[in-house]
């Protein structure tokens, strides 16, 4: 889990424009818990967003030329938090011209230390 955070928060940090904020919510809904981090920065396409996860993936704006990075991060946070049976996505909604929220949002449902023993054992079978 503390992989999963420092990939989404440092990329949010990396990748911010303006006013370089990182917006942290959590809550819980429906026996998820629910996390959304958010910044300010270039607008994500939608087909950019389905392929952001995916290894080596780079979105070509103006911004990404500028901060280095192997496009492994993301693969590696959605990799991890399926392994969680968890789930992530994102979206890039307008706030500006040329600036977009980008919100990563990740859930993981609310498990007993017995439903959480029984997925383990099942990993290693």
């Amino acid at each position: 889990f503390q992989q999963i955070m420092t990939n989404i928060i440092e990329n949010s940090a990396k990748y911010s424009v303006k006013y370089l904020k990182t917006k942290i919510k959590t809550f819980y809904k429906d026996e998820k818990v629910f996390i959304e981090v958010s910044n300010t920065a270039i607008p994500i396409s939608t087909k950019d967003c389905d392929k952001i996860f995916t290894k080596f993936a780079r979105i070509d704006n103006p911004l990404t030329r500028k901060v280095q990075g192997s496009g492994l991060g993301l693969y590696i946070t959605k990799n991890l938090t399926e392994k969680m049976n968890g789930e992530i996505s994102v979206k890039s909604e307008n706030i500006e011209p040329d600036l977009d929220e980008i919100t990563f949002a990740i859930s993981f449902p609310i498990l007993t230390i017995e439903e959480q023993a029984r997925i383990k054992c099942n990993q290693y079978l």
